[in-house]
């Protein structure tokens, strides 16, 4: 008779036996090359801590061979998901949220775009060993789930991770570089951990894993498993202190006046002729005669560091004149401003108004683009009166508010070449204008806006 000692012996026996067999059929029906992922790297592209909004690359080595499958939303094919892990201790608190928050509904997108962020705010896509060319459309994302995504299950109970997933044209053999790229600043990085020093970074583990869905379950976010083939990898980020540049710019200006040589041609179209040459600091008309305009033009230059631009004016001292006569302003000494320019016209000689007997005008046009303001005044060979020379109380405001008072031209932003523009000066008098020695003074105003 066996006693009871010997078949509960006998029993605990059967029992080792059966668990040891369980064991080995289970170990040898894991994936035999589930292992660790190789060369992970994490890359932000902003790393200054909380409220940042940054972009995020998880760069990885494959060590399993991930087949060709392909999965919807919608539907129960198998497809890979790469599953990402973020930390949760910061100053914000714990639980999602609280480092590298997702900021916004993450898009995806069954139209890939290189993985270049047009189309979508994730991507991934794959550059394989030995030659292989992935194309942009063999990897593309299908659904991203996230804790902040209504759902049960899994995706209630862990909220500290994000699930990618992505279908496939294509396998995925070992050694293939996958690279998982968010773009459009949807993550928000994490605060400072509690006792931060400043200057020192403050270190943040994050992880990622490949797995291959044999199912995918729309109304769980999430696929069921059956022997998966699983592998996993980690890497660290760093936040801290941004460092701020601080530089200052001087103000700067230079201003040059030019001869224009007899004979110059100055505008489009129907440009104006110089039929005088000047020099830098003058402009001899000589001797005149009734009815025979003479023209004049100086080049004036200028570069400038003014945000504002700058604004280049001529005024005068006073009309042409001897002790006792003058020649008056453009038209018939009516004093025309530059917004009002017109076509030259002859002094009309009206033996009862001696203002119509000889009259000086100027107008003034640039050759750089970007001048703006009067290009000849408006157009044609349009003429102004200048602008005698203004009292401190009268209407220098009017001048350095840029009002076209007197103004040449006018560049609205800093040029780091140089800008250029011409004056150009036309005198005429009629039989009835005085005899005698004319002259006077021009001076070039350039008031820059920094």
């Amino acid at each position: 008779m066996i006693s009871f000692a010997k078949q509960v012996s006998t029993f605990i026996y059967f029992a080792v036996f059966i668990a040891l067999f369980i064991c080995f059929a289970w170990l040898f029906q894991r994936p035999a090359n589930a292992g660790a992922l190789t060369n992970v790297q994490i890359i932000l592209s902003k790393t200054a801590p909380s409220s940042t909004q940054t972009n995020i690359e998880y760069l990885f080595h494959v060590t399993s061979t991930m087949d060709a499958t392909n999965c919807t939303a919608t539907s129960t094919q198998s497809c890979f998901r790469f599953r990402l892990n973020f930390p949760t201790t910061s100053t914000a608190g714990y639980g999602w949220g609280s480092a590298f928050r997702v900021t916004s509904t993450i898009a995806t997108s069954t139209n890939p775009d290189a993985c270049s962020g047009a189309n979508s705010d994730v991507c991934v896509s794959a550059s394989g060993t030995g030659g292989i060319v992935f194309n942009s459309n063999d990897l593309v994302v299908v659904r991203v789930v996230t804790s902040t995504q209504n759902g049960t299950g899994a995706t209630r109970d862990y909220p500290n991770r994000m699930d990618v997933y992505v279908g496939s044209v294509t396998s995925v053999t070992t050694g293939t570089q996958i690279a998982i790229r968010f773009y459009n600043g949807v993550f928000t990085t994490p605060g400072f951990k509690p006792g931060h020093v400043e200057g020192y970074a403050d270190i943040h583990g994050l992880t990622v894993s490949t797995a291959k869905c044999r199912q995918f379950d729309v109304f769980q976010n999430g696929c069921f498993f059956d022997n998966i083939d699983y592998d996993t990898g980690s890497s660290n980020v760093a936040i801290q202190e941004a460092t701020t540049f601080t530089a200052t710019v001087n103000e700067s200006m230079t201003f040059t006046v030019n001869a224009v040589d007899a004979g110059t041609s100055i505008g489009t179209g129907a440009p104006i002729v110089t039929n005088i040459g000047s020099t830098t600091t003058s402009c001899p008309f000589g001797t005149l005669s009734p009815f025979v305009p003479k023209i004049c033009a100086q080049r004036v230059e200028w570069v400038t560091s003014a945000a504002g631009g700058a604004g280049v004016y001529v005024v005068q001292d006073g009309n042409m004149s001897t002790s006792t006569y003058d020649i008056d302003q453009f038209k018939d000494g009516s004093r025309l401003s530059p917004t009002s320019a017109v076509n030259w016209a002859s002094p009309t000689g009206n033996p009862g108004d001696e203002n119509t007997w000889g009259h000086l005008g100027y107008t003034g046009t640039s050759t750089d683009a970007a001048v703006t303001g009067a290009s000849l005044f408006a157009s044609g060979e349009n003429y102004a009166g200048l602008l005698t020379r203004p009292g401190l109380q009268a209407n220098l405001d009017t001048i350095i508010t840029g009002n076209l008072n007197g103004q040449i031209a006018y560049t609205s932003a800093p040029n780091a070449s140089e800008v250029h523009a011409y004056s150009v000066y036309k005198i005429e008098v009629s039989s009835l204008q005085e005899s005698g020695t004319y002259s006077n003074e021009i001076q070039y105003q350039i008031v820059a806006s920094y």
